[in-house]
């Protein structure tokens, strides 16, 4: 686990959320620790990175990696009613504790994220022309399948 701040977000994002899933091929995904990309702020946990950068081709300037899914565009937001029919709304950096964080890093601990919703069947992701229910190999570990949304 790794929380890299590299620069200060500015100005408020965008709440349009049509390109929520699109690839988002400009952000390197890091394997190990270290800075791999010069966006605005870049956090991380486990298998989740976070990044806002203005080079993204994202509406709202913000990248989110994760196992299985790569790297894609997502959205700040509130509730799930937010986010397209499938995705989520949740945080990420779960296991961190602010108190042990500098400042500017903890408050960004509560911000919520539009992620691709684990799912069971293709029908838990909405419409079955555009998503699927798919196995992430990543995380179906020690036996326990993890399925996650996907586009078709």
């Amino acid at each position: 686990m790794r929380v890299l701040v590299l620069a200060a977000v500015a100005g408020a994002l965008a709440c349009d959320n049509s390109d929520v899933g699109d690839e988002c091929s400009d952000m390197v995904v890091p394997v190990e620790s270290g800075a791999t990309s010069e966006g605005d702020v870049q956090r991380s946990q486990g298998s989740e990175i976070v990044e806002y950068n203005a080079e993204f081709p994202c509406t709202s300037t913000v990248c989110v990696a994760s196992l299985g899914r790569g790297a894609f565009c997502s959205a700040e937001c509130k509730t799930d009613a937010n986010c397209p029919e499938a995705f989520e709304c949740r945080t990420i950096l779960t296991e961190l504790d602010p108190a042990t964080l500098p400042e500017e890093v903890a408050a960004l601990l509560e911000q919520r994220f539009c992620i691709w919703r684990e799912c069971n069947v293709d029908e838990d992701c909405g419409d079955e022309f555009e998503y699927v229910c798919a196995k992430v190999e990543e995380l179906s570990l020690g036996g326990t399948i993890v399925r996650k949304c996907d586009w078709r």
